[in-house]
């Protein structure tokens, strides 16, 4: 899945998402496995963000299938300090959405597929 952000719009997210992980350590180990998902996921944000001269792709990510959706998961269950993190959040819940727009609804051609994976 490609979410289509710009610097700023990235740069946002990652600084949310870097708090968001460390107030949020897992717990028991379906927590873990979204969690190291979720920390790939950060991983390939924070490059993006960290590289001087952007990047021929622009500043899109491109996330696995299974990065997406535990990153939709992991959004739906944590607290964001919308008071301190207003335009961060708005990013987020953003990415959320198109997540759940892709994915909210699977389709049985796409469990087919998993299935025979």
């Amino acid at each position: 899945m490609i979410i289509k952000t710009n610097r700023d719009q990235l740069e946002g997210v990652v600084l949310l998402m870097s708090e968001l992980l460390v107030d949020n350590q897992p717990s028991d180990i379906a927590e873990l496995l979204v969690f190291s998902l979720v920390k790939d996921a950060y991983a390939k944000m924070r490059a993006k963000t960290e590289t001087i001269m952007a990047p021929r792709s622009g500043y899109s990510i491109n996330l696995t299938d299974l990065q997406a959706m535990a990153l939709y998961i992991f959004l739906q269950n944590v607290s964001i300090p919308q008071s301190r993190y207003q335009y961060e959040a708005i990013q987020i819940q953003s990415i959320s959405d198109k997540i759940h727009q892709q994915y909210g609804v699977i389709k049985p051609n796409y469990l087919q597929k998993a299935l025979t994976q």
